[in-house]
């Protein structure tokens, strides 16, 4: 059991960096096929937060030196700004979530 979580957490983390390499070139895409991706990104960022529970219910115990400071604010920052990245995008949607129009967002999105 423990071997196929290691193994699922694993290919996770690969899926979502193939995602992240394949949306950065915006331009080479159709707008469709970035938007899909995406879909794909906020999937597996999800699996990846449920796998990974356990380190969020650490963040409160043991003590707390400087490096570990620093990556628990670095991951912070991360989630922050992923989060706020899948947001932006879910409202920017031309084609999957077009349905989504709220009003006054759109450049507060972009």
């Amino acid at each position: 059991m423990k071997n196929k979580r290691f193994t699922a957490k694993i290919l996770i983390d690969i899926g979502m960096t193939i995602c992240l390499l394949l949306l950065m070139p915006y331009s080479l895409l159709s707008e469709t096929a970035h938007e899909w991706i995406g879909i794909a990104m906020l999937v597996l960022f999800i699996s990846h937060h449920i796998l990974n529970h356990k380190w969020v219910t650490s963040v409160k115990k043991g003590k707390y030196n400087a490096f570990r400071v620093i990556q628990t604010v670095l991951v912070i920052i991360m989630l922050i700004l992923i989060m706020g990245s899948m947001i932006s995008g879910i409202l920017l949607s031309n084609h999957i979530f077009k349905w989504i129009k709220i009003s006054g967002t759109y450049m507060t999105a972009r």
